[in-house]
């Protein structure tokens, strides 16, 4: 197995990332280094990890500046081939880094491999990878859900539906995607530094998918792993309201950043967000 750093960018997360840490300690392998970067937080997860947590790389911000940049500066410490981008309540099974390491090791055109996160108690994510993320594709996906509603058992709506957006899918197969979450990821080093990393204009959310499609773009792959598991905590530390105006925000960057031509209207990007979150509703 090759050797990896796994990097954990946590804000106020002093009652779940411990559970974190220890489902790391459990894994059947073990990385080189595993890094907590600390997002300035003030629940006392500093002295925590000092106490209890001797073995960890431990970085903290002088400000809260994200978890985008947080993973940026905890990368800039990994040692290894690989570096595995972990949240702070999302807690490994014994074998997912054993998987996600094996898969990248089998395949050298693989850049970025994402892990299947399952919220407890719930089936499945919804957004745990995808297809090209224009607006047009998906409304039609979240069309597609709602037939979806009405023609539960249609075998034809639920293969076509594969097609435009993957919300609607078992996620029990190896798919090469267009992009994973970024919840839990693993790169190669090599290709992250060549990139120069995550694009930091992302506070929260899109960072991981514009990673990917930057690495598409230099001739690599993103493969989706089912095998990989993880479970989800769900312990945000932020207001809904205050995720949901940053993720809208990353959204509209990155439509910006890789859809708009230069004398493209924004106003095409907000329509095409109503109608996909109007369609979302109903499916």
């Amino acid at each position: 197995m090759t050797d990896f750093s796994i990097v954990i960018a946590s804000y106020n997360g002093k009652g779940f990332l411990p559970r974190c840490l220890k489902s790391i300690s459990e894994s059947v392998i073990k990385p080189l280094k595993t890094i907590v970067v600390d997002d300035f937080s003030n629940d006392g997860t500093q002295e925590m990890i000092k106490d209890e947590f001797k073995n960890i790389n431990f970085a903290r911000n002088e400000k809260n500046l994200g978890p985008t940049a947080s993973r940026n500066r905890g990368a800039k410490l990994a040692d290894g081939e690989y570096i595995i981008f972990l949240d702070n309540d999302l807690l490994l099974r014994p074998n997912t880094l054993q998987k996600l390491v094996g898969l990248m090791d089998s395949n050298p055109k693989i850049a970025i491999t994402g892990a299947k996160i399952i919220p407890i108690g719930h089936s499945k994510m919804w957004w745990n990878a995808g297809w090209d993320m224009n607006h047009f594709r998906q409304s039609t996906g979240y069309f597609i859900g709602f037939l979806l509603k009405i023609f539960p058992n249609s075998r034809f709506l639920k293969n076509l539906s594969m097609k435009f957006i993957l919300n609607y899918w078992d996620c029990d197969k190896t798919l090469k995607v267009d992009w994973v979450v970024e919840g839990c990821f693993i790169i190669r080093k090599s290709v992250f530094d060549k990139l120069n990393g995550f694009d930091e204009k992302f506070f929260i959310g899109h960072e991981g998918a514009d990673l990917c499609l930057r690495a598409r773009n230099i001739g690599y792959d993103v493969y989706f792993y089912p095998e990989a598991q993880v479970d989800d905590l769900g312990s945000h530390t932020h207001t809904p309201v205050k995720r949901r105006l940053w993720l809208l925000k990353g959204e509209y960057y990155f439509y910006k950043k890789h859809y708009f031509y230069k004398k493209s209207n924004p106003i095409l990007f907000w329509f095409g967000r109503i109608i996909s979150g109007i369609l979302y509703l109903l499916a």
